[in-house]
């Protein structure tokens, strides 16, 4: 009988963990924000990520100098807003509230509840959001708006034009296993 615990064990130990983990490293991230009457986005598709299917974990985090505006002035504007030399990153990790089933192709409606970070500021957040499942990967979406201000983060004026502080922000992509 204790010949065969070992083998057991190594085969048991040796089999791929059946946990269903995604992950994402070139999502759609975009910024949407106004100073007066003039809009302006900053878009990245450097938006990294993973999701536990298991554990309905997510955690997503941004290199905040990959936003770009297609303006140079307007993104060093934004890059020093945002502390970006000392604050580098945004992120957002918590728990989706929902069951998920992967074994429908419709839209699944989830509530992401978690801890969003930038600025050197985290607050809990709670944002809609849609999963897919699409051939083996997860096609997902949110969108939701933030005060910068709640963030330490200063409306600047630029060019005698006041920035709003709230701004809208969309994510999107397709993780992977």
């Amino acid at each position: 009988m204790n010949k065969l615990i070992l083998p057991i064990l190594l085969i048991v130990f040796s089999i791929p963990s059946l946990a269903q983990i995604y992950f994402t490293e070139n999502a759609h991230a975009e910024v949407h924000g106004h100073a007066n009457k003039k809009s302006y986005t900053g878009q990245s598709d450097s938006l990294s990520g993973k999701l536990d299917i298991e554990n309905r974990y997510f955690s997503f985090e941004i290199n905040l100098k990959t936003l770009k505006t297609g303006i140079n002035m307007r993104d060093n504007h934004m890059y020093k807003t945002l502390d970006v030399n000392q604050f580098p990153k945004a992120t957002f990790e918590g728990k989706i509230e929902s069951p998920i089933n992967l074994n429908n192709s419709k839209p699944l409606n989830v509530i992401l509840k978690g801890k969003f970070s930038i600025h050197g500021v985290s607050k809990d957040l709670e944002i809609p959001g849609i999963i897919i499942a699409n051939g083996g990967n997860l096609e997902f979406a949110a969108e939701w708006t933030l005060n910068i201000e709640e963030y330490e983060i200063k409306a600047p004026k630029i060019f005698g034009l006041k920035v709003d502080p709230l701004h809208m922000l969309k994510v999107q992509g397709t993780l992977k296993q």
